[in-house]
């Protein structure tokens, strides 16, 4: 389904209210980075945008470590700890596989 740049954000808001994330997909050069920070800029959001292809996985989901008898996820540095916004990572298909 093909949204236009109105739909796109009301469907990132949609999506934030609700705490799900959102998975848009289509070719370059359609809008959809510029449309996610429009989003952003409108609602006084931070935003920062990844290259996928240019991380690993456990870039983004952290190094393992123990925490007794169980495994946590190290939180990596280059995600932010607090505030509010929107991360988008481009070109995920792209990417590296877990």
């Amino acid at each position: 389904m093909a949204l236009n740049i109105t739909q796109y954000k009301e469907a990132i808001g949609i999506c934030r209210k609700a705490g799900n994330p959102l998975m848009v997909w289509g070719p370059g050069g359609v809008g959809k980075t510029e449309g996610a920070n429009q989003y952003a800029k409108e609602n006084k959001l931070g935003f920062i945008t990844m290259q996928g292809p240019l991380y690993n996985p456990e870039d983004l989901v952290g190094i393992p470590d123990r925490d007794g008898d169980r495994t946590i996820f190290l939180r990596p540095n280059i995600l932010p700890t607090s505030g509010s916004g929107i991360i988008l990572i481009d070109e995920l298909p792209d990417s590296a596989q877990m």
